[in-house]
């Protein structure tokens, strides 16, 4: 055993921010977190190893499938559904569903869409501030904070007031979602302002340190490596997994959507063949008949009278009588038009055309 061998540790999170803070915080059997944007409790997740050493603190979830795994897991910790922006208010919130990419930015929200690899709905939802959160809960000390809202920090940041609340750590989510470039970090300025200076990037997040706690800042002089002793943890997936995952559950969600409406479809179209037994074996379908029949030539004859020279006189005859209620004595009438119309076309004989069921009786127009 040399100096450098210490206790094995496991890493749950995404990029090993997990393995970086067990490293800052080495020796403290207990300690509090402020996870806003927390996900799921275990699966890429910040702060599980720290809970799992005896941690707890406030996480901050807004997506319901997500706070209610928390809600589950977490049973020592503060678990919270809001929504967390710059001030008080209603923001719309876009929500895709299994994944962590849930956001109030609008140009996250339009970014994902055009990537059109994920489906999400919107909904409007109550916000409160990061500091009426702290002020409610009034944690003793506040080792590190952690703001993952996928394009939404700057918001959160504005409602942290660091004057009252210092965190020895934050940690902040710093890329445009789903790529490897930094967003416009506006909120850097406040954080210098108010006494936090930057002490690491590991391609995904920026780290900020206290000026109060400068004794911290050689934790930060190297990424996760060796020496850090650290170990996947069995049910932790990495790399993409748990977003791959999330889009096969999404598939067969969808798989499930379209075998259930397949279904329904196949169900109605029974219920239509019933009812259209039921309709064509009853006694008014049978007694209608000479009225379709009817019908049926009038829209023979815009077919293929259209452009011949017939009586207008009598073309205007049968639509007033069309407009009126269908009487025998009118319906005798009308028949009567069709068939002095039929000298336009000797190609199809009147009594030919098909009743609506199909039926090509040869039956005269108007006779049972």
């Amino acid at each position: 055993m040399n100096k450098y061998t210490k206790d094995k540790i496991f890493t749950y999170s995404q990029n090993f921010e997990d393995v970086i803070l067990q490293r800052v915080f080495s020796g403290f059997c207990s300690g509090t977190y402020v996870d806003v944007g927390a996900n799921h409790p275990v699966h890429s997740s910040v702060t599980k190893a720290l809970y799992d050493l005896g941690w707890s603190g406030i996480n901050v979830e807004p997506v319901q499938e997500f706070f209610l795994e928390l809600k589950k897991q977490r049973p020592r910790d503060i678990n919270l559904q809001i929504f967390v922006g710059s001030k008080r208010g209603y923001e719309e919130f876009w929500v895709v569903p299994g994944t962590g990419l849930s956001t109030g930015s609008g140009k996250s929200q339009s970014l994902l869409k055009q990537l059109n690899e994920f489906e999400g709905y919107s909904d409007e939802v109550e916000t409160v501030t990061l500091t009426e959160i702290l002020s409610k809960y009034k944690p003793n000390e506040i080792h590190f904070i952690k703001i993952d809202v996928e394009g939404y920090e700057n918001e959160v940041i504005e409602g942290l007031d660091l004057t009252i609340f210092r965190p020895w750590v934050l940690l902040v989510e710093a890329t445009i979602p789903l790529s490897p470039d930094l967003a416009v970090l506006d909120w850097e300025r406040k954080l210098f302002n108010h006494g936090y200076q930057e002490v690491y990037f590991d391609g995904l997040n920026k780290w900020y340190l206290a000026d109060e706690r400068g004794k911290l800042r050689s934790k930060f002089s190297s990424p996760p490596n060796f020496f850090d002793n650290f170990e996947f943890a069995i049910d932790a997936p990495h790399d993409n997994t748990s977003l791959l995952q999330a889009k096969i559950d999404e598939l067969i969600r969808r798989a499930a959507d379209l075998e259930e409406l397949n279904a329904q479809s196949l169900q109605m179209s029974r219920q239509l063949v019933q009812m259209n037994e039921a309709l064509t074996g009853s006694l008014s379908w049978k007694v209608t008949a000479p009225i379709r029949k009817a019908l049926q030539a009038l829209i023979w004859l815009t077919k293929t009278l259209a452009g011949k020279a017939f009586s207008n006189k009598s073309f205007r005859r049968a639509l007033i009588i069309l407009r009126r209620p269908l009487s025998r004595v009118r319906l005798k009438s009308l028949i009567s038009l069709l068939e002095s119309f039929q000298q336009f076309s000797s190609s199809t004989p009147l009594e030919s055309f098909p009743d609506i069921n199909g039926d090509t009786s040869k039956k005269q127009l108007g006779k049972p």
